[in-house]
């Protein structure tokens, strides 16, 4: 029975293609082209020939009518499926340029010391709103408890916005922010889970751990 599943997906995806489409189409026109090249002569047309030539003339109307159709809803489809990824690439063309990471503040580059924080970029041309980070943490021995930082608005910058104990925080001279570093919090851990933010047309995203982004609302 497995065996014959690869058969089945294959035929359905043969069938949604334009080529067999196209390949219907032409064996219309050479049905009608055979038709029509064999059509007896005025001297035979009438009696018994004449009753099923006009039947035989409906049918094919309706099959190259049926090809057409089918032709200009595969059209259709194909033209709304491109307007649907445009609209997606332009609804996530602000949000697409805001991230978040954990960094390390230390003065040596080290990545298993000094005091944890987050950086925020947020590299558009416009503002967000309604930034919240979420992180994960607690001792091993327990369930995770989420804890969150919430801004009003982080502007555009080249630069990220470095946070630190929940405050957007201002690098000291000779201190560094080592990218992607986190550190086990006193007996526990802490990790970042999730960044959520509003765009300028005021659409709810979030981006994962992963760094895989998706529209809310």
């Amino acid at each position: 029975m497995a065996a014959g599943l690869p058969v089945v997906v294959t035929l359905k995806r043969a069938l949604q293609s334009d080529l067999v489409l196209f390949v219907l189409a032409m064996v219309a026109v050479i049905v009608l082209a055979v038709v029509l090249a064999n059509l007896p002569t005025r001297e035979t047309w009438y009696g018994d020939i004449l009753p099923w030539v006009e039947p035989l003339g409906m049918v094919l109307a309706v099959i190259a009518a049926s090809v057409a159709l089918v032709f200009a809803v595969a059209a259709y489809r194909r033209e709304v499926r491109r307007d649907e990824a445009r609209e997606q690439v332009q609804r996530s063309a602000q949000a697409s340029l805001v991230a978040a990471w954990p960094v390390l503040f230390n003065y040596d580059g080290s990545r298993d010391t000094g005091s944890s924080g987050y950086a925020i970029r947020n590299a558009s041309e416009l503002p967000i709103r309604d930034v919240r980070l979420t992180r994960l943490g607690g001792d091993k021995d327990f369930d995770p408890v989420a804890t969150h930082i919430d801004l009003p608005l982080v502007p555009p910058s080249v630069d990220p916005l470095w946070i630190r104990d929940g405050q957007p925080y201002t690098l000291l001279p000779g201190e560094v922010a080592v990218h992607g570093a986190e550190v086990p919090s006193s007996g526990g851990w802490s990790t970042l889970f999730r960044l959520q933010f509003r765009d300028s047309a005021d659409t709810l995203w979030a981006r994962d751990r992963e760094g895989r982004l998706r529209q809310i609302s």
